[in-house]
């Protein structure tokens, strides 16, 4: 008897080109340069224009605002001005934290 073929585990999940939801709203952040933090509707602009998304607009709503919650939740993006939608990443260089 043939061996039977095994497939390999589970297909991987990629999302729009392999970066996350988290990697393309931090870079999205970073290159609007806004002081106090970019809007949430900024940001999904932001990333729609730049990256290629796969999914439809309802699903990208929810993915993108689920990133944006867990993101702050992680401590990878900060809200400056409290439950606004305002957000800004949280730089964690040696200089910059803790403030002097």
């Amino acid at each position: 008897m043939p061996p039977k073929k095994t497939e390999s585990g589970a297909a991987k999940k990629s999302t729009s080109a392999g970066h996350s939801y988290q990697d393309m709203i931090k870079d999205a952040i970073i290159n609007l340069k806004e002081r106090n933090g970019s809007s949430r509707v900024a940001l999904k602009k932001y990333v729609k224009a730049n990256n290629s998304i796969n999914a439809t607009d309802k699903m990208f709503d929810s993915l993108f605002n689920k990133a944006l919650k867990s993101g702050v939740e992680k401590g990878e993006f900060a809200q400056p001005k409290g439950t606004l939608s305002q957000f800004a990443t949280i730089d964690v260089t040696p200089n910059s934290w803790p403030p002097h």
